[in-house]
C-alpha cells in the first residue's frame, strides 16, 4: 500500500507523542495542516476533573484570551455534552448545540471558531481527550470527508 503524504505523518506522530518532549505538540500541528483548520487543539480531562484542571495542546490561530475567558466566563454555559460524546465519532458543532446559542454568539464566533469539528477518545483509565479542529467564518465549513 502507497505511504498517504497526510495520514502517514499523522498516524507516526499520534503514536509517538507520548515520548516528544511537550507530548504530541508534533501532532497537533499536522493535524490543523492536514484538515485545513485556521486551529486545532487536544484537551486531556479527567471525569473528575474541572475545565481549569485540564491540559490542553494547541496548534493555530486563536485569540490570547480564548483559555482564561472559556475557564472564568463559559465553561459553565457551554453547552457541549462532552462525556456524552461517543468515543470514535466526529461531530460538529450544530449536532451538539445547534446554530445559534449565547455560547457560539458570544465566545466561538469572537474567537473565530465558525465551522468546529470534535472528537473524543476515552480511555478505560478514565482519561479523556478531545481533539477538536476549526476554521473561521470566511473559510469553507469541513465537508464529511
Amino acid at each position: 500500500m502507497a505511504a498517504d503524504p497526510l495520514i502517514d505523518p499523522l498516524i507516526l506522530a499520534i503514536q509517538e507523542g507520548v515520548t516528544d518532549e511537550r507530548p504530541w505538540n508534533r501532532f497537533v500541528p499536522l493535524l490543523r495542516e492536514a484538515l485545513g483548520a485556521t486551529y486545532a487543539n487536544l484537551v486531556f480531562r479527567r471525569i473528575e476533573g474541572r475545565p481549569a484542571e485540564e491540559v490542553e495542546i494547541s496548534s493555530g490561530d486563536a485569540p490570547s484570551w480564548v483559555p482564561g475567558r472559556y475557564i472564568r466566563e463559559f465553561s459553565h454555559r457551554d453547552p457541549i455534552a462532552y462525556f456524552q460524546m461517543q468515543p470514535g465519532r466526529v461531530y460538529g458543532y450544530e449536532e451538539l448545540a445547534g446554530t445559534d446559542d449565547p455560547f457560539r454568539r458570544d465566545f466561538l464566533l469572537p474567537a473565530g471558531f465558525a465551522h468546529f469539528l470534535i472528537f473524543r477518545v476515552a480511555e478505560p483509565m478514565g482519561c479523556n481527550v478531545w481533539i477538536t479542529a476549526t476554521r473561521e467564518a470566511a473559510a469553507a465549513p469541513f465537508g464529511a470527508g
